[in-house]
């Protein structure tokens, strides 16, 4: 392994382990991903600044993770959003405010980069619904959240590494349950809060941000 290559963990409301590297070079992306992949929920990728993740996914947790590491208020970029990126710091909260676009069609929301599909509390996720689902809207990630009045169960599959996930915590599928139920603060499975403001096209996520040791 590249012995320039900088890694980090991070929880996020006190979940959804995410790994965070700096300075891998494209040919030992997929080394990583083998390696760490069953340890944590997703591993984003750092270059100039920019975070791009292990299948082109939007993934706001992933992102509130990098801002942390930052300096208490300026910009980043994610992908899939071409748009610099606003954040700030405080103590152990990272606030981004992030412009927005998506598309509600009933019980689906879709964002740039991910799709969610809710149901209640007694529906049974599977792998290969999700699979279909990333297909017919061809995104690169899909979710299926269970839901009872705040707080969210979220299921995620990403295409590129036909990863399934049952997440402890989720940024962009508590800002499709703001778009989806008009409810603001969004409890996660581990019992901590994601706090949404969507405001237009401007959606604003606030979470508890914790590095631990990898």
């Amino acid at each position: 392994m590249d012995k320039n290559i900088k890694m980090s963990k991070f929880l996020i409301a006190d979940g959804n382990p995410t790994l965070l590297v700096w300075g891998s070079l494209a040919d030992q992306k997929n080394e990583l991903i083998s390696k760490y992949l069953s340890s944590v929920d997703q591993i984003g990728f750092i270059s100039n600044n920019a975070l791009e993740m292990m299948g082109s996914e939007l993934c706001i947790n992933a992102a509130l993770a990098f801002a942390s590491t930052l300096s208490k208020n300026d910009s980043l970029v994610i992908n899939p959003l071409n748009s610099p990126i606003q954040f700030s710091n405080t103590d152990q909260f990272t606030s981004m405010q992030l412009p927005l676009n998506y598309k509600k069609m009933g019980n689906i929301v879709l964002l740039d980069g991910i799709g969610f599909k809710f149901e209640d509390l007694n529906y049974r996720v599977t792998k290969s619904e999700l699979k279909s689902l990333a297909s017919t809207y061809n995104l690169p990630a899909f979710g299926i959240i269970l839901y009872q009045d705040n707080q969210i169960f979220p299921y995620v599959y990403v295409k590129e590494t036909d990863s399934f996930k049952q997440e402890s915590a989720c940024g962009s599928g508590s800002i499709s349950t703001t778009i989806f139920t008009g409810i603001t603060d969004i409890k996660q499975p581990t019992g901590q809060m994601i706090k949404v403001d969507l405001m237009d096209n401007i959606v604003e996520i606030t979470s508890k941000v914790k590095e631990v040791k990898f």
